[in-house]
């Protein structure tokens, strides 16, 4: 397994980190990560790692105002967010020409993919994998902070204030959590901006769920999840039409590559990778 970063600059002279591990020998597919609120693309070393075994490439970005990449920290705009998208896909192309890319969100990661998937409609995908989308709150989001954001987002978009997570409800692994905990990267604030525009995206995102795209997508969705709404994301799959695969994990928190039967995790997605030039249907897995 080989690693290299990188670092790009937006068109906004913004410089956006990356982190890509390479398999050894020929590269089935780089799958493109896009990781959730407040944290960052190193978190998901053992996703890198399962997937290198199996032949496939991960790059993973920090997006901007998170991690190791500039910006006010918490705070994008998801217009921004999808220009980055287009930046990042790319760059991965150009790392391993005439390789399918695959897009691979978690939490708010998923919520862009999807919201990337259906405003810019890209023809360059083999396929998409969620889990845990932010689509929904897992928690009612108190009425104050709701009309603040609203006010704010026009006059002071970076204005930050607590996310709210509860982050003894990302694994059910303690030692994640404590990990969590600890990291430096981790920033647990954000922007009006963003926080409105990611509540606006998941109502949009059911909403119009019926036109989403012709590109292969896996979604799975912890049942115990109580950072997001597993509810919402249930709700999205039932309106969505297309080649779309399902897959509820009973009694799991949010992180499904972080819990404690991730190797099962693990497995339907690489299934999955393996099959998405087949026609499929909508189905549980």
């Amino acid at each position: 397994m080989a690693y290299k970063d990188y670092s790009w600059t937006t068109k906004e002279q913004i410089k956006l980190y990356a982190q890509a591990w390479m398999p050894d020998g020929q590269v089935k597919a780089v799958l493109v990560l896009l990781h959730g609120l407040g944290e960052h693309s190193g978190r998901y070393l053992n996703v890198a790692t399962m997937l290198n075994r199996e032949g496939y490439a991960r790059l993973g970005l920090d997006l901007r105002g998170h991690g190791k990449s500039e910006g006010p920290r918490g705070h994008f705009s998801f217009e921004e967010a999808l220009d980055d998208m287009d930046l990042l896909i790319s760059k991965a192309q150009k790392i391993s020409p005439g390789t399918p890319i695959y897009l691979y969100g978690h939490s708010l990661g998923g919520n862009l993919v999807l919201y990337y998937a259906m405003k810019r409609l890209p023809t360059s995908l083999q396929g998409i994998i969620v889990t845990g989308p932010a689509l929904g709150t897992g928690s009612p989001i108190p009425g104050w902070k709701l009309s603040l954001a609203k006010l704010m987002k026009g006059i002071n978009p970076t204005m930050t204030m607590d996310n709210g997570l509860d982050v003894t409800g990302l694994s059910r692994n303690p030692n994640v959590v404590s990990a969590y905990k600890s990291d430096p990267l981790v920033y647990p604030l954000v922007s009006v901006r963003l926080g409105w525009d990611l509540i606006q995206s998941g109502h949009w995102l059911i909403e119009h769920a019926a036109e989403y795209p012709s590109i292969p997508l896996l979604i799975m969705q912890g049942s115990a999840d109580r950072i997001v709404d597993p509810a919402a994301t249930e709700k999205f799959v039932k309106n969505a039409k297309g080649n779309i695969t399902f897959r509820l994990w009973q009694g799991d928190y949010h992180e499904l590559h972080n819990e404690p039967n991730r190797d099962e995790v693990f497995n339907v997605m690489l299934h999955w990778l393996n099959e998405t030039s087949l026609p499929k249907a909508k189905a549980a897995v």
